[in-house]
């Protein structure tokens, strides 16, 4: 289903065609709100390229410039295709941990780690020192009009138009209206999580 297909959805089912530009700023927060309330395996991009910088063991990763759409780390290896290019490879897998616990209980410093803090991802290598990454994370959804982009809008359009909907209906004072189509929301998200798989398996 287009943008537009979504726009005259709504439009055509809360019978408010004039009310554009809210029905836009509806779709917006209906997009981002099914994206975000769970860790959707089909949100998972994979890039690779070079360090923001490398100081190794030391390695930084700065997500606004290197992964458009940042939203979480689903994992972040060290790569190697410069060694022998037609044969790249994963050279350790990085294991997440917080910014207050990089060292152990003996107070050594954990190797293979990594901690996010703002917008930038430090990793602390230890068994090899990767001169490349390959990181697989969540993106966040495009809701802009020129630029929308979702598969749950193309896969389970009614999950996101009836968010849309209780959202116009509420503005308008049909409380009733309102409340029906956010139930019907929870039944479409239920089957969105029925027939697609989120990382914890559900």
């Amino acid at each position: 289903m287009s943008y537009q297909d979504l726009v005259d959805s709504v439009a055509e089912t809360t019978k408010r065609p004039e009310r554009q530009t809210q029905i836009q700023r509806a779709l917006a927060k209906a997009t981002l709100k099914i994206h975000l309330v769970d860790f959707w395996m089909r949100d998972i991009v994979e890039v690779k390229g070079d360090w923001t910088q490398n100081l190794a063991p030391r390695y930084e990763l700065d997500t606004e410039a290197k992964l458009p759409h940042f939203r979480k780390i689903a994992y972040l290896n060290g790569y190697d295709d410069l060694t022998d290019p037609a044969h790249p490879r994963v050279m350790q897998q990085f294991k997440e941990t917080s910014p207050g616990k990089i060292r152990n209980d003996y107070n050594k410093m954990m190797i293979d780690v990594f901690y996010l803090a703002g917008r930038l991802i430090t990793c602390w290598a230890g068994t090899y020192m990767p001169p490349r990454f390959l990181c697989g994370y969540y993106v966040r959804p495009i809701v802009t009009p020129e630029g929308y982009n979702s598969w749950i809008a193309e896969m389970y359009p009614a999950a996101i138009t009836d968010e849309a909907c209780a959202e116009v209906f509420g503005s308008v004072g049909d409380i009733d209206e309102a409340k029906r189509r956010r139930d019907m929301f929870m039944g479409n998200l239920q089957i969105v999580r029925v027939n697609d798989v989120t990382a914890t398996g559900e």
